[in-house]
């Protein structure tokens, strides 16, 4: 269809096809956003800082959250990773990453918890079964918890694969 059918369809007959045009423009306009701030959100996060993130309102959380995960503070970075989650940016990826290079059990055990509320995918099941037999126990019991949350099917699948509870070793 050209603009021009397009136009006169619109503003031809009726206040409903008007109205209804209007919504459907305001519906694209604002998932178009929500990505759109998303996608800016964690690109900052990664330490892209596109300039286009100026633009974004909560601009200033996000620039918080960014301080804090590199911070040389463990509580501070603990904070950063806990409000990754509540933003809902919280990247496996990343997360898997920053387990490595923390060294701090209480902080390793959080971003496990992190990465079973950030919901279920794959790079963080291949993680946790990647880590699961060089852990110690309390992030053992921890990797578990967070498969329980991530889906009961990939908590029976998970225990199946490293002999949780059958009375073979790990």
């Amino acid at each position: 269809m050209k603009i021009k059918n397009i136009t006169a369809w619109i503003a031809g007959s009726s206040m409903t096809r008007m109205s209804a045009a209007l919504i459907c423009a305001l519906a694209a306009g604002y998932l178009a956003g929500m990505s759109a701030g998303y996608s800016l959100a964690r690109s900052y996060i990664h330490g892209e800082r596109p300039v286009s993130l100026l633009f974004y309102r909560p601009a200033r959380d996000i620039s918080l959250i960014y301080a804090r995960v590199n911070s040389h503070d463990e509580i501070d970075r603990l904070h950063g990773y806990y409000a990754m989650l509540d933003n809902n940016i919280a990247d496996p990826s990343f997360l898997i990453e920053r387990y490595g290079t923390e060294t701090v059990p209480g902080i390793r055990r959080s971003i496990i918890w992190i990465l079973g509320c950030a919901g279920d995918s794959d790079e963080t099941y291949s993680f946790f079964s990647d880590i699961y037999s060089r852990s110690p126990e309390e992030i053992r019991r921890e990797i578990e918890r967070a498969l329980k949350r991530m889906g009961e099917q990939r908590y029976r699948d998970f225990r199946k694969q490293h002999g949780i509870g059958t009375g073979s070793p790990d």
